[in-house]
C-alpha cells in the first residue's frame, strides 16, 4: 500500500470514528431527554399517526407485499403503535418498534420491543422487515449516514420507509426553541443518503412536519413512492372515518 493510498484510508477511518463518537453523544442526549423531558416523548394515537403521516393505508398495503413485518423506529410510549396493531390497517402484519430508553408498555399482540438506537437497530435481522415507520423520530439524529445503512440493512429489497421531520416553516416560538434545543432536523441530508444508495424518494412539504417515503432497490418499477406518498395523502379522510 502505497503512502499516499494510507493517508486516505487513515483519513476515511479518523473521519468514521468522529461520526460514531458525534453519533453515540447524540443518543446519549436522546436518552436523556427520554427520560427527564416530559414534552419530548409523546403520547400519541393511531389517530394523530395518521394526520401526522398523511395516511398510512398505501404504505402499510405496499409493505405488507414486501415482507410482513413493519418496524417503527422512535415508538414513543407506543400506544399508537399498540392502536396500529389492533385496527384493520394492522391486519396481517407484526410490528417492532424501537426506543432509546426502557419504557413500560403494555404487552399488545404482534408488536415486540427493541431498546435501540436508530443509528444500530440492534435486534433487527438483516433483510427482515417490509417497511419501516419514523414519525418524530430518525429526524433527531445527527447521524443520517449511520441511520440509512442501519435502515437499508433491514429492509428487504424492494422494502418502504415514511418518515417525517422538520418542516420549513414556524410551529411557534415556544416549539421552534425546543426542537432547535432537541436537535430536530429537516429530510435533506436523510434524502441525500438514500439517493446515494439509488432509493426511489418522494418528499411532500406540508406546512407542517414534512413526510418522506422512499423505496429501496428491488422494487416493482409500476409502483413509485411518488405515487405511495400521494395514494395516502388522497385517502387519508377515509382512514381517519375507518378509525372513528
Amino acid at each position: 500500500m502505497s503512502e499516499f493510498v494510507f493517508a486516505q484510508h487513515a483519513a476515511l477511518l479518523e473521519k468514521a470514528k468522529i461520526r460514531r463518537q458525534q453519533a453515540a453523544a447524540q443518543i446519549r442526549h436522546m436518552r436523556f431527554l427520554e427520560m427527564h423531558e416530559p414534552d419530548f416523548v409523546k403520547d400519541s394515537s393511531l389517530y394523530d399517526y395518521l394526520e401526522q403521516s398523511g395516511g398510512l393505508l398505501a404504505f402499510l398495503n405496499y409493505s405488507r407485499s414486501q415482507e410482513s413485518t413493519v418496524l417503527e423506529i422512535g415508538v414513543g410510549t407506543a400506544n399508537a403503535l399498540a392502536e396500529l396493531a389492533s385496527s384493520q390497517l394492522g391486519n396481517g402484519l407484526s410490528f417492532v418498534g424501537t426506543g432509546l430508553t426502557h419504557r413500560r408498555h403494555a404487552e399488545v399482540p404482534n408488536v415486540s420491543l427493541r431498546q435501540t438506537p436508530a443509528e444500530i437497530l440492534s435486534g433487527v435481522s438483516p433483510k427482515s422487515v417490509g417497511g419501516i415507520l419514523s414519525l418524530n423520530g430518525i429526524g433527531f439524529s445527527k447521524a443520517p449516514e449511520l441511520v440509512v445503512d442501519a435502515i437499508d440493512r433491514s429492509l428487504v429489497g424492494g422494502g418502504a420507509i415514511k418518515a417525517t421531520f422538520r418542516g420549513d416553516t414556524s410551529y411557534g416560538p415556544e416549539w421552534d426553541r425546543r426542537y432547535d434545543s432537541w436537535g430536530y432536523g429537516s429530510y435533506h441530508p436523510f434524502r441525500q443518503e438514500l439517493r446515494r444508495r439509488r432509493y426511489d424518494v418522494a418528499v411532500i412539504e406540508t406546512g407542517a412536519d414534512d413526510i418522506l417515503v422512499a423505496l429501496k432497490p428491488g422494487f416493482d418499477k409500476a409502483t413509485s413512492a411518488q405515487q405511495l406518498l400521494e395514494q395516502d395523502m388522497n385517502s387519508l379522510p377515509d382512514q381517519l372515518a375507518l378509525i372513528a
